[in-house]
């Protein structure tokens, strides 16, 4: 599924307490919004997905179009989860916000 990744993230620590390694990574894509029930969402919204720790340099070129492989993980409770497969990059995204901003401000003038 192609994806517009706008972000990461990664921690890796040694509580001092206990001396116990906490490790964790994520990514930030966006994903057009849909309403169901009583919730209504409109334009595109972020989505953060954890990933393994050992992925985390996948997401290396931000913000950037990732063709990304997510999985389904059956529950217990019989529904499912999505997961993180694996993700190449496609091509750079150019968000030039504050030209952006400017183009708008002179159009609103």
């Amino acid at each position: 599924m192609l994806v517009t990744c706008m972000g990461s993230s990664s921690y890796d620590y040694v509580k001092q307490d206990t001396g116990e390694r906490k490790q964790g990574a994520s990514f930030t894509y966006l994903s057009k919004a849909s309403s169901s029930g009583s919730s209504i969402r409109s334009g595109w919204m972020p989505i953060e997905m954890r990933i393994p720790f050992e992925s985390r340099n996948t997401f290396d070129k931000l913000p950037a179009v990732y063709d990304v492989e997510f999985g389904l993980v059956p529950l217990r409770s019989g529904g499912v989860t999505q997961v993180f497969v694996g993700a190449k990059y496609i091509r750079p995204v150019e968000l030039d916000f504050p030209a952006l901003l400017q183009k708008e401000q002179a159009k609103a003038a």
